[in-house]
């Protein structure tokens, strides 16, 4: 038994096997519906978006470094703002280093991440295996890290385009 439909005039002929796996995609999606909403856009920066899964993640982590260095956590309405228009930022910061040419190579992340490890007194595997037991993913806070880093750079060069230092206070700087 096959299944027809119309397609810019034509009949189009639908293969039983075909017809079961759509609706199986049918019946999955309206089930994954009905359990969870799909992420959202909370703010478009651009041609970049902010969705409510990376609002949500970077509030859990907010909210767990300030209970761990026993910090009172604001209301959620007052950490939501704060969050999200960090992530704005960053979003802006990451569309400028693009822009600019500005990257992170993997040398430099992986002794980055291994600072970030010795800081903690780990090893690196030991730091990876702490954070994805307090659940988070390795592979999300190594671009964490890597955003960090770039976000960092075009901050450095934005400052130091900013800074003039005329020539005859350098010369006087010298002679002291």
């Amino acid at each position: 038994h096959s299944v027809f439909f119309q397609l810019e005039g034509h009949a189009v002929r639908l293969a039983p096997l075909l017809v079961l796996l759509l609706a199986s995609v049918a019946v999955a999606v309206h089930a994954q519906s009905d359990k969870e909403p799909l992420d959202s856009i909370v703010a478009v920066v651009n041609s970049e978006v902010v969705l409510y899964s990376e609002l949500e993640g970077e509030l859990r982590t907010v909210r767990d470094q300030l209970r761990s260095t026993n910090r009172a956590v604001p209301r959620r309405s007052v950490l939501e703002k704060q969050v999200l228009e960090r992530l704005i930022l960053t979003k802006l910061q990451l569309e400028s280093a693009r822009r600019s040419g500005i990257r992170v190579d993997d040398t430099r992340l992986n002794a980055a991440l291994e600072d970030i490890a010795r800081s903690n007194q780990l090893s690196l595997s030991a730091f990876r295996n702490r954070l994805e037991e307090d659940g988070y993913e390795f592979t999300g806070f190594r671009e964490r890290v890597r955003n960090q880093i770039l976000v960092n750079q075009v901050r450095s060069r934005t400052l130091q385009s900013r800074i003039k230092v005329p020539e005859r206070e350098i010369d006087r700087y010298l002679e002291n």
